[in-house]
């Protein structure tokens, strides 16, 4: 009964997110390392809880434009969904680079990946992979960095594993 409280709650946090107003979009310059290193650090235990690590590599530069908080909200929701997917003993890999006016950050897992056409549905509200899941989280991401005008895009093969990219014009381009 607990835990099906718990997954009310969450769901319906993630409706209230969704439902709350974003016209006033508070950018900020955010140092993408700080706030990785801020995420993973949160994360890192459950990472252990599931015996993962999670690997960082990040470029130097790598600034956007863009609210930090929701910008963490996409990360935690996106190394999260990474970490439950991988094997067991598996590293989870986050990566930033700066390339032109853009930059990239990726989040690869090492699991069991996902067919075309299960890629085509993510983003979906209700639609989900996991026994549990609502499928809310990645809607939400998909909302958060459309409205910074980025983009997030998914790549997996069977047994192998899914990388997930996303694009943010850096600090530079964001200002033009």
């Amino acid at each position: 009964m607990i835990d099906e409280l718990n997954i009310a709650e969450h769901v319906i946090t993630q409706f209230l997110s969704l439902a709350k107003p974003n016209a006033q979009m508070q950018l900020q310059a955010v140092n993408v390392s700080d706030s990785l290193e801020s995420v993973t650090d949160l994360l890192s235990s459950y990472g252990l809880f599931h015996d993962i690590s999670i690997v960082l590599e990040i470029e130097e530069d790598c600034v956007i434009s863009i609210n930090e908080m929701e910008f963490k909200q996409v990360m935690i929701n996106l190394i999260k969904n990474a970490i439950e997917a991988s094997s067991t003993g598996k590293d989870v890999h986050v990566k930033a680079k700066r390339d032109n006016n853009y930059v990239f950050i990726e989040v690869q897992d090492q699991g069991q990946g996902m067919s075309e056409k299960a890629i085509q549905s993510l983003g979906t509200p209700f639609y989900s992979l996991k026994t549990k899941g609502t499928g809310l989280g990645l809607m939400i991401c998909f909302q958060i960095i459309e409205k910074y005008r980025g983009t997030i895009h998914f790549q997996s093969e069977l047994d192998r594993g899914t990388r997930v990219v996303i694009r943010l014009l850096s600090t530079s381009s964001a200002i033009k």
